[in-house]
């Protein structure tokens, strides 16, 4: 029935596929906005490699190592050592033309934000440059090949999961070369995605309040510090 009754048409040409426009992030960006949190959070984020690239996966594994488990890099310094927050957490939000990559942290009662914000900025600026254990990165790669084959243990999550990979690299194929993609990582890839990516020159800090929720503003429009908005690029 396809066939004939739409097998005359010519198949028009398919559509170039989109690139990656940079979002050009300069300098560090600072806003304040009161939301329903119990405490002070301080989000350091940037923008990051596209997904299943072979730094977007370098960045997930980094946020393993820096904030998963009592016994990690920030976790470590933040809560057990300065008492300086009461959590801290790190992902990487991987998105096909551009990830971002987040560092979350609550201020702990009676503690200054400007010591907690100083203490993360100095962790992070460490963090390329000191080495890193291949038990600590094969430790952190396996909680995240855990996260991916937990999210396909499920037929409706296996779908999902390779409905990402083909939508991001036209693989349908791919699961298998993802999982690989992820136990290749190394110490040094790992630290080479932080410094290329985790930038201190290139990175938003925001801070949330306890309060009545602030409107977010849209493009163009100034923020409640009176901060410009991250520049976007035109569609």
């Amino acid at each position: 029935l396809v066939e004939r009754l739409f097998g005359g048409l010519a198949a028009t040409p398919a559509p170039a596929p989109r690139k990656a426009i940079p979002v050009p992030v300069r300098g560090v960006r600072r806003t304040e906005i009161a939301d329903r949190v119990s405490a002070p959070r301080i989000t350091f984020a940037w923008v990051t490699a596209p997904a299943f690239s072979d730094d977007d996966v370098a960045l997930t594994v980094a946020s393993q190592v820096l904030t998963e488990g009592v016994t990690s890099r920030l976790y470590d310094r933040l809560v057990a050592r300065d008492g300086l927050a009461t959590d801290v957490t790190s992902f990487q939000s991987s998105l096909k033309y551009g990830s971002v990559f987040r560092l979350q942290a609550d201020l702990a009662p009676g503690k200054s934000r400007t010591a907690l914000e100083r203490a993360m900025a100095e962790e992070l600026a460490r963090f390329p440059d000191r080495p890193l254990a291949v038990a600590e990165i094969d430790r952190a790669k396996a909680l995240v090949v855990a996260d991916v084959l937990r999210a396909a243990s499920s037929l409706l999550g296996a779908a999902d999961v390779v409905q990402q990979i083909e939508f991001s690299t036209g693989d349908p194929n791919g699961f298998a070369k993802e999982v690989a993609r992820i136990r290749a990582v190394t110490p040094e890839r790992v630290r080479a995605a932080a410094r290329r990516w985790l930038r201190p020159d290139r990175r938003l800090n925001l801070w949330e309040v306890p309060g009545e929720p602030t409107p977010l503003p849209g493009p163009g429009v100034v923020s409640p510090k009176g901060e410009p908005p991250v520049e976007r690029p035109a569609a």
